[in-house]
């Protein structure tokens, strides 16, 4: 099986999640945007792709991995998270 580059965006598709969370009523909730886990300079990120589709989703996920690795994360933060 050929390995893909994370530069491709089939790549990302396998790593983007939906998240759950457990509700106050205990129930087991879905998020229903898909989101991605980045890593740089000795953080890890849970990072909100904003849409529901995996697709576009994925290609999020390449573009904002690219931009964390050149620009670092204060390029790929959103302005309401603080880092």
């Amino acid at each position: 099986m050929t390995r893909l580059a994370k530069t491709h965006e089939d790549y990302w598709k396998s790593r983007v999640r939906r998240r759950a969370y457990r509700g106050g009523d205990g129930l087991l909730r879905e998020v229903a945007t898909w989101q991605v886990s980045l890593g740089h300079a000795g953080q890890h990120r849970w990072i909100n792709l904003d849409t529901a589709n995996k697709d576009e989703a994925a290609r999020k996920a390449r573009d904002l991995w690219l931009k964390l690795k050149t620009q670092g994360w204060d390029a790929v933060k959103p302005d309401r998270e603080r880092i």
